[in-house]
């Protein structure tokens, strides 16, 4: 059996009804975890084959004010 530890960063609140993200940091780096998830037989290539997601829709009042509020949020530039 393995233990797996995170901690999780909840931003409270919406902009406009769309609610903030939450973000996963892992007790081990990516390379470290990714490994002992595919020895585990626990990162299976997808049955479809290699897919990606491409897009995410959401409704909202203001698109603009949204999306001028989640680029300061996450620091991304205007």
């Amino acid at each position: 059996s393995n233990i797996i530890r995170w901690r999780i960063f909840t931003i409270y609140g919406d902009t406009d009804g769309l609610v903030y993200p939450f973000v996963l940091q892992w007790e081990e780096d990516d390379a470290t975890r990714l490994t002992r998830l595919r020895a585990q037989r626990l990162d299976a290539p997808h049955p479809l084959g290699d897919i990606t997601l491409e897009q995410a829709v959401f409704e909202v009042v203001n698109p603009q004010a949204v999306r001028d509020r989640w680029q300061a949020l996450l620091g991304f530039p205007p």
